[in-house]
């Protein structure tokens, strides 16, 4: 049973994982059980790298700007040293270091293309640590780790290390964007994210023209989904995630797409038996 007197604080980085199935969140950020691996590549750590890569190559382009390219080739040796050192020195990770180098290099060109249409900004914030956001008594926390400032708003940028596209139906990057809003007095003009798995920019933005410059294709969500209801429906995703965390109560969702790469799989028993949603068998009056 919680502790009523108990101060919950949470990052905002797991609120999607969160909504995606509460149980495996708990596990994970509750419980804190051992996510163990026998692969040698370790993909946090690559993502923490790329991560420190834009951050340094970010911070020389603030006060002297020029080529993504060249800022990425320059600070690539000192990034890795600091998040994943591994990946220079063992032998066996050169494929993917080769790899990430790649991926890194079409991921600075296609922000060398942006630079050129993004109209001139008023500000930038690297790694922005964001205010924290009480709801119910939880403290959300998080740190963006771009945010462009414009005279009428600002544009949150999360760097990815997979697609842009499999981030499509997240909420974390929409509770930045209200929490920011009250934060600066600025309106949210959108918000995305860039994949280096496939060099791409996804996201929502309010108006045509800036999501053009940021090299976004055009919304064609059948649902309807877009910026204004992700920003609108984030605020019930927290009070949702806020109840649960302090009412103690973590469902799993067996219909999660997160069940197949799921590493607390033999606690939840999920594939011991069959699951199937009842609403499909209609034929059932059961």
């Amino acid at each position: 049973a919680p502790d009523a007197e108990a101060k919950f604080s949470v990052s905002l980085s797991s609120l999607d994982d969160w909504i995606a199935c509460p149980y495996r969140w708990w596990c994970g950020r509750g419980l804190k059980l051992a996510r163990t691996s026998a692969e040698l590549y370790d993909p946090a750590l690559a993502g923490s790298f790329l991560h420190r890569l834009w951050e340094l190559a970010w911070g020389e382009y603030k006060t002297e700007p020029k080529s993504f390219v060249i800022l990425a080739k320059k600070h690539w040796d000192a990034a890795l040293a600091q998040e994943y050192p591994a990946l220079a020195a063992d032998a066996r990770l050169k494929r993917h270091a080769a790899r990430l180098e790649k991926q890194a290099l079409k991921a600075a060109a296609l922000q060398d293309e942006m630079e050129a249409l993004l109209p001139r900004r008023s500000g930038l914030e690297l790694e922005y640590e964001l205010p924290v956001c009480e709801v119910d008594g939880v403290a959300f926390r998080g740190r963006a780790d771009r945010i462009d400032l414009y005279d009428d708003g600002f544009v949150v940028v999360d760097y990815k290390s997979n697609r842009a596209a499999q981030h499509l139906n997240d909420y974390q990057l929409a509770a930045y964007s209200v929490i920011l809003q009250k934060a600066l007095g600025l309106e949210p003009l959108g918000y995305g994210w860039l994949g280096h798995g496939d060099a791409s920019f996804r996201g929502y933005f309010r108006d045509e023209q800036l999501r053009k410059a940021y090299l976004a294709p055009a919304s064609r969500r059948k649902d309807g989904k877009n910026l204004g209801f992700f920003l609108t429906e984030v605020a019930e995703q927290m009070k949702k995630m806020s109840d649960s965390v302090k009412g103690g109560v973590f469902p799993a969702l067996y219909d999660s797409d997160k069940c197949r790469v799921c590493e607390f799989f033999t606690v939840c028993r999920r594939r011991e038996a069959p699951y199937y949603r009842p609403e499909e068998d209609e034929d059932d009056e059961r």
